[in-house]
């Protein structure tokens, strides 16, 4: 019964765990960086802060998601780009754009 308990227990705490994975995807359209959050379970990372750093870590520019985890903004620069969601709690995931897809 004990072996039981502590497997359920396990599973419940690993289900807990993978619900808050993060995942964000960001394409260059038209010239404009349009960037997507999303947690496993496909629920949106909104209202969420955005960072977009260059390739030395330089902070360019800052932000939110919207309500549906989007954010999407022009380059700052015709460099490359790495864009960082933070949804709290330690739950941080990137995207890159190369530069050559900024030109």
């Amino acid at each position: 019964m004990r072996r039981v308990f502590v497997l359920t227990l396990l599973l419940l705490v690993s289900g807990a765990a993978l619900a808050h994975d993060l995942a964000v995807w960001a394409e260059v359209v038209k010239g404009r960086v349009h960037v997507e959050a999303y947690f496993s379970d496909g629920s949106p990372v909104g209202d969420s802060p955005v960072r977009v750093t260059n390739a030395e870590g330089k902070v360019l520019l800052t932000g939110r998601t919207n309500a549906k985890g989007v954010f999407d903004f022009d380059p700052p620069a015709k460099t490359a780009l790495t864009i960082t969601v933070s949804a709290g709690g330690g739950h941080d995931a990137s995207a890159r754009i190369k530069a050559k897809d900024l030109e």
